[in-house]
């Protein structure tokens, strides 16, 4: 574990004007914790593979744009300092491919979920990044909280299109070059058929299987998209009723280079305006209604990756699609059971979920994916 610091990242201009660091406005210093582990399915050098300390390296680079007044790095086979920072935490990195334990080897995924829910409630941010979403035993609960789950995952030299779906939200927006215009559309997600800006990451690792859990009282905006097997989620923003912190969760990691080396590329300032816009962002929480809407089935899914089309051939790949899949209430109990997750998932394994085709409980859940748009304070 390390408690780092660091003043406010440094913007390096060439005498053209080009920027060559990541750039968020001028805010005060957060206090952010990371809980993330080492993982390396595909046998990828040390070099060409995010793990942890690669990320940390870049939020305390001083070209990362972002004024940290402190960084704690807690691994998650040994939570304890982490857990002690989350209730002065402004924005928890989820970067976790394995459930939640102590340093003495006893279970500490429930005490995780807990107190990542406390700091939701309060006001401070939650970053899923990359493998954070994929399931893994015991690690249920918490993705059931944080709104996703993934279930399959390749890595594909050819990538996966990044496409921003949402116009004007300030993580798809501030300080972006997009280089592609995508035809897209995912008219069982409400995202009508248009042309929308995209980049293409190669190589990439891909989760053709990610699904979404929605009882039909949180407020969901999907954020990126990919086209590779139908559409694909790549990155929303969700806020449940009783919060007043967001979830935000951007799935593009797996290549140390592009992801956490290029702090003049696009994934890492999309992870700067996410830490930025989570640890500037709160609203008011939202009472639930007194009779909250009954998820659809025994978990109220959505299903996508079947329908939708953009232009031009897209990558290769054999994915099975993306669906989204509710919960009953918004602090779901350890033993909540879910439409394709398995808590049999062996840890750090890249076992293939099969979601059931679930397309007839798509309508009653539409109204969830009303596109708000957000902007951090001031």
């Amino acid at each position: 574990m390390r408690v780092l610091s660091s003043t406010v990242g440094l913007i390096v201009l060439l005498s053209s004007g080009t920027a060559l660091a990541a750039s968020v406005p001028r805010h005060e210093p957060l206090n952010i914790t990371l809980i993330g582990d080492e993982v390396n399915p595909h046998g990828l050098t040390d070099a060409e593979l995010t793990q942890p300390e690669d990320l940390v390296a870049a939020l305390q680079a001083a070209d990362s744009g972002l004024s940290i007044a402190s960084l704690v790095d807690a691994g998650s086979g040994c939570v304890d300092e982490g857990l002690a920072a989350l209730p002065d935490t402004d924005v928890l990195i989820y970067f976790a491919h394995r459930a939640a334990t102590y340093c003495s080897g006893s279970n500490a995924q429930g005490d995780l979920t807990d107190a990542t829910r406390a700091v939701l409630e309060r006001g401070g941010g939650v970053l899923v990044f990359h493998h954070g979403l994929y399931t893994g035993d015991g690690k249920t609960p918490i993705l059931q909280l944080l709104g996703g789950v993934a279930d399959e995952i390749s890595l594909e030299q050819s990538g996966q299109r990044v496409i921003a779906v949402s116009s004007d939200h300030f993580v798809t927006t501030n300080e972006l070059e997009y280089t592609e215009q995508t035809p897209f559309e995912a008219p069982q997600l409400r995202i009508p058929g248009d042309s929308y800006p995209s980049f293409t990451n190669a190589p990439d690792e891909r989760y053709p299987d990610t699904r979404l859990f929605l009882d039909g009282r949180e407020d969901l905006e999907l954020l990126f998209m990919s086209d590779y097997a139908g559409p694909q989620i790549l990155g929303y923003d969700l806020r449940r009723p009783s919060w007043s912190g967001h979830v935000v969760f951007y799935q593009p990691g797996e290549s140390q280079q592009l992801a956490v080396d290029d702090r003049d590329g696009n994934n890492f300032q999309i992870l700067a305006n996410a830490i930025y816009y989570l640890g500037t962002t709160q609203d008011e929480p939202i009472d639930p209604p007194d009779d909250p809407p009954e998820p659809q089935g025994s978990t109220g899914s959505v299903e996508s990756g079947s329908e939708g089309s953009s232009g031009g051939p897209p990558p290769s790949s054999s994915g099975s699609g993306t669906s989204a899949a509710g919960e009953t209430t918004g602090t779901p109990s350890a033993d909540t059971d879910t439409a394709g997750v398995s808590d049999d998932t062996a840890q750090g394994g890249c076992q293939v979920g099969n979601p059931p085709a679930l397309w007839a409980l798509l309508l009653p859940l539409l109204p969830l994916l009303g596109r708000r748009r957000r902007q951090p304070r001031a």
